[in-house]
């Protein structure tokens, strides 16, 4: 794409080609939720684009991962797994693009910067974070999910808050045209996301190796789930209550431990979003509930006219 404004490419998978997905001269595009594999350069970004979205896609076993060329700034690259690529991210030229809540695993190259190190911002602050690396070598003292170390990146580029295991993102929903998001960070494999909106819970599974430790964040909007008091947060584990340490700022932090082995995990608030539908079925509802009181009507016509009197 050239010379383009407010795109979506979501949902596709590419795979095998020369190049991917390439954005020039390019502003407030969203790429989202892509498969992106064997490929030269996964995703391309240059000539001066600006403000664009790359977010939640599987960039995997490419030459380069994204490259970020020719002056493209201020795009921000959000809740992906790059991994496996001989370069993770490349730069050349371009500065002032924002990385968080990405995971970088096993590349050759995390990052490689073809001209000089131009500054990128690598976290979003505390207690949200940074990036997942898998070479950082770190330690997490105070059981926060952030490394104690910052996470040196290159020169004029670091991240101040790495986190200590791998992230994985959940679009929970849509409520009032507002998007909700769910976050956990846990080196156990999280499956089988649910947000019950009546029961007020959100529940997955968790699994690892049998006998190591498991942990999780989970980070909440305050406008999905909440309760009048930190303490009220209820977090059970194969239907065992556990101890959860609780941090509220303008989203909920919920951090828990438990033994590996493949359990469920439930955690449940005082207050929900359950007084409204999503926005995105709740007009599906709407339209159905008009047709049959359409088709009631009609068919109430019918009997009526049918034994009036000829």
């Amino acid at each position: 794409m050239a010379y383009t404004s407010n795109s979506i490419i979501s949902n596709n998978t590419v795979i095998n080609n020369a190049e991917g997905i390439w954005l020039r001269h390019c502003t407030n595009n969203t790429i989202i939720k892509n498969y992106i594999s064997n490929i030269g350069e996964g995703i391309f970004l240059g000539g001066f684009s600006e403000n664009n979205t790359i977010a939640e896609n599987n960039i995997i076993y490419n030459w380069a991962g994204l490259s970020i060329y020719e002056s493209a700034t201020n795009n921000l690259i959000y809740g992906n797994t790059i991994a496996g690529n001989l370069e993770g991210v490349e730069f050349g030229a371009a500065s002032g693009n924002k990385f968080y809540h990405n995971n970088f695993k096993e590349n050759i190259y995390q990052t490689s910067f073809t001209f000089d190190e131009y500054p990128q911002v690598w976290d979003d602050g505390y207690p949200s974070g940074g990036n997942y690396w898998s070479n950082y070598l770190g330690a997490d003292a105070n059981g926060d999910t952030i490394g104690d170390t910052p996470h040196y990146v290159a020169a004029n580029n670091t991240d101040h808050y790495p986190l200590i295991a791998p992230i994985t993102v959940f679009n929970v929903g849509t409520w009032n045209n507002e998007t909700f998001y769910v976050e956990v960070i846990s080196p156990s494999n999280v499956t089988n996301f649910d947000f019950s909106p009546a029961n007020k819970t959100l529940s997955f599974d968790v699994e690892g190796t049998n006998g190591t430790l498991g942990f999780c964040r989970v980070t909440i909007p305050l406008g999905l789930m909440w309760c009048d008091d930190r303490n009220q947060w209820a977090v059970k584990v194969d239907g065992e209550l556990v101890q959860r340490n609780v941090t509220e700022t303008t989203r909920t932090f919920i951090y828990f431990t438990y033994a590996h082995s493949k359990k469920r995990v439930e955690i449940t608030s005082t207050h929900a979003t359950s007084e409204f539908y999503p926005s995105t079925i709740a007009l599906p509802l709407t339209i159905a509930a008009t047709l049959l009181a359409i088709v009631v009507a009609l068919k109430k016509k019918r009997f009526v006219r049918q034994i009036q009197p000829r």
